[in-house]
């Protein structure tokens, strides 16, 4: 993720989509997990409960900016995290609603 959005001051989901719209559906994960098994968890999900390709997702990896490389235009995680990114969707009450990806690797509660 850093190497794509490095000095770019934004988001790889706002390098890829710069008109963003509503959070259908939102994952929470741990930073830790398994970027394979989480993959296939995303996968899964997407066909158990007919999730539209299209849907509109927040995941945080890709939602939110992490370099933290000080870029002229790019937030802070902690001014990030001062916006409340996850309560907000959640008060928006996503259409798919939301969903925990856990791992063999790690645990998210832990």
């Amino acid at each position: 993720v850093i190497p794509w959005t490095e000095g770019k001051g934004c988001s790889i989901a706002l390098l890829f989509d710069q008109a963003p719209e509503k959070v259908e559906l939102m994952i929470s994960h741990s930073w830790s997990a398994s970027v394979r098994q989480t993959y296939n968890a995303l996968n899964s999900l997407s066909l158990m409960h007919l999730i539209p390709m299209e849907t509109r997702v927040f995941f945080c990896t890709l939602c939110q900016y992490q370099p933290g490389d000080d870029a002229q235009l790019g937030l802070s995680i902690q001014a990030q995290l001062e916006m409340q990114p996850f309560s907000q969707v959640i008060k928006n009450k996503p259409k798919f609603g939301m969903f925990v990806i856990h791992t063999l690797i790690s645990e998210v509660y832990t």
